[in-house]
This record gives structure tokens, C-alpha cells and sequence, in this order.
């Protein structure tokens, strides 16, 4: 390789970015670029859903599970795999919310009852 090439080279791919790629022997030069992506809104919208389970509660969860199988069966019928991995990430997210929730509710429940109890109790006298 010519060393004005190789230096052509290095030149463009610090340039360039991520999503290009060029090289070339003496005159000749190939771009490469990346296709677009062509990710499943749904796939993104679970992921994010998912994620905001701490702000959200249960109700990001569970709309994060339905996006994520809404997604994942989209994108069986339409044959795209695009977002597959997003959609079983903001599903398994989702149900990490929720089993989170489930776990606490049953924390807390008991001292919500006793609380409730006592109240009733005062109430009463």
C-alpha cells in the first residue's frame, strides 16, 4: 500500500464518524455507510415504558410488557428483526417492575392493615 494511501485512509475514517467507512488504493476510494435503522417504535416505546417503573409504578411496567409483545409480534409478521432485542429488554424490565411492585405490596400490606385496624378501633371508642 501506498503510504500517501494509508494516511488518505486514516484520514477519512477519523473524519468520518461511526457509520463510514472509506478506504482506497491509489485513486480508487469505497464508501461504506451503515443503512438506516429501521427500529420498531413499539420496541423503543417498551424499553422506555420499562425504564420508568420508578417514576411510573406498575402502570409503566405493564405498558411496557404490552408494547414489548405488541413489538415482538409485529415484527414476526413483518419479518423485521430490527428492535427484537429492545422489545425482550423492556419486557423482562417490565416484569422486573412488576414483580417489584408485588413484592413490596405485600411488604407493606400487613402494616397497612394493622394501621387500618388501630384507625377503626379509634374511630370506635
Amino acid at each position: 500500500m501506498h503510504p500517501a494511501t494509508k494516511s488518505l485512509v486514516e484520514f477519512r475514517l477519523v473524519t468520518a464518524g461511526a457509520s463510514t467507512l472509506t478506504f482506497g488504493y491509489k485513486n480508487m476510494q469505497h464508501n461504506i455507510h451503515a443503512p438506516p435503522g429501521n427500529t420498531n417504535n413499539l420496541a423503543l416505546a417498551s424499553l422506555i415504558l420499562a425504564s420508568l417503573f420508578v417514576v411510573l409504578g406498575p402502570i409503566g411496567s405493564i405498558a411496557g410488557v404490552i408494547c414489548g409483545r405488541m413489538a415482538l409480534a409485529n415484527s414476526k409478521s413483518n419479518g423485521v428483526t430490527e428492535g427484537d432485542r429492545m422489545a425482550k429488554a423492556g419486557m423482562l424490565i417490565g416484569w422486573i417492575g412488576i414483580a417489584i411492585f408485588v413484592i413490596g405490596l405485600l411488604l407493606v400490606a400487613p402494616f397497612l392493615w394493622n394501621f387500618y385496624i388501630q384507625f377503626r378501633t379509634m374511630q370506635n371508642q
